[in-house]
């Protein structure tokens, strides 16, 4: 059986954020602030608690933006 580190988690982040459009009209919806902080940070932060350690950030809209953020590491 595998240990959680040893899967990769994949996190699809591409959307346009339609129904968010009011929140995030300039950012990708996965960059949305929350309490001073992007939401994906949030979600990272919980996955590497959980043990796990390769993610894969599926991007598409504003790609650029999330992989200025936090790079590709």
């Amino acid at each position: 059986m595998q240990s959680l580190a040893e899967l990769t988690v994949a996190i699809l982040a591409g959307g346009f954020g339609t129904r968010l459009r009011p929140v995030v009209a300039n950012r990708p919806k996965v960059l949305a602030e929350v309490r001073g902080r992007p939401f994906l940070a949030y979600l990272l932060d919980h996955i590497a608690a959980a043990g796990l350690r390769s993610v894969i950030l599926c991007t598409g809209y504003m790609g650029d933006r999330v992989q200025a953020l936090f790079g590709d590491t």
